[in-house]
C-alpha cells in the first residue's frame, strides 16, 4: 500500500505504519481493535503501539486495568513541512485522516 510505504520512508516499520493508519481511521481505540483492522499480529500489537508512543505518533490513554486506549497524537496535518518526504506524505495521506 502506498500510504504504508510513505510512512516507512519517514521512519516507521511496516507494522508501525499499518497500526498508525488504522488508528487514524478508527480514532481512539483499544489495541484489539487496532490489531484487527491493521492485521498486525496480536502478539506484536502492544510493542508496536508502545514504539509509536515512544516516537510521538500515539498517545496512550490509561483506563481500567489492562485496557489502555490509543489515540493518534500526530495527525498528518501537523507533520513538519520542511522535508520533501513529509510534504509528499502529508499530501497523499490527507484523505486517510479525514475518512472517519
Amino acid at each position: 500500500m502506498q500510504n504504508e510505504q510513505l510512512l516507512q520512508e519517514v521512519g516507521l516499520n511496516a507494522y508501525e505504519a499499518a497500526a498508525y493508519l488504522s488508528l487514524l481511521k478508527l480514532g481512539v481505540s483499544e489495541a484489539s481493535d487496532i490489531y484487527r483492522d491493521s492485521e498486525v499480529p496480536y502478539g506484536k500489537i502492544y510493542s508496536v503501539l508502545e514504539s509509536l508512543a515512544g516516537k510521538g505518533f500515539v498517545e496512550v490513554q490509561a483506563s481500567r486495568p489492562s485496557k489502555n486506549r490509543y489515540v493518534s497524537s500526530l495527525p498528518f496535518s501537523e507533520f513538519p513541512s520542511s522535508s520533501t518526504c513529509f510534504r509528499k506524505s502529508q499530501r497523499l495521506l490527507t484523505g486517510v485522516s479525514g475518512s472517519n
